[in-house]
């Protein structure tokens, strides 16, 4: 977790536990937040995209994004996924897990995800061992594309 301060992991785990769900941010250059009301499966690629269009015309200038949410991770060893060579989504893996990604992009093309596991038993959240992936490749960042795509195309206007 070099990238991703601390604060910002525990700042997502204390607002899940509060609130039972977490609203999904974007924090631009780690001091601008917009918050993603209407942040939908059917939707998230034109929200991201919409955001980067606003961001730009705001005139923010990007160091870096941060982007967090709640998601499905799915449990496979590879074992399993050898056996059947089959992509299941994680909405659909019977085996999925609830977590909350934080992913982290900057200009120079650095990248950083963390993914905090967890489990609702008894109206509490039980939290896993973090997973950080410091070397994510590039199908790790699909939600943040259209975000960068709104953000260059005005800027190219």
């Amino acid at each position: 977790m070099k990238k991703i301060n601390k604060k910002y992991i525990d700042t997502a785990k204390e607002n899940l536990e509060k609130d039972g769900d977490l609203m999904p941010v974007v924090i631009i250059n780690k001091e601008v937040i917009f918050g993603l009301r209407d942040f939908r499966p059917d939707n998230k690629y034109d929200v991201m995209y919409s955001l980067g269009e606003e961001v730009n015309r705001k005139k923010i200038d990007i160091d870096n994004i941060i982007f967090i949410c709640e998601s499905w991770m799915s449990i496979m060893s590879t074992k399993e996924f050898d056996k059947t060579k089959e992509y299941v989504q994680p909405s659909k893996d019977p085996n999925r897990r609830e977590v909350i990604i934080l992913s982290y992009q900057d200009v120079k093309k650095n990248k950083e995800i963390v993914m905090l596991p967890f489990e609702r038993k008894n109206k509490k959240i039980i939290w896993e061992e973090s997973i950080g992936l410091p070397n994510a490749d590039e199908s790790h960042f699909n939600i943040l594309q259209p975000f960068w795509q709104g953000y260059f195309n005005v800027q190219s206007k």
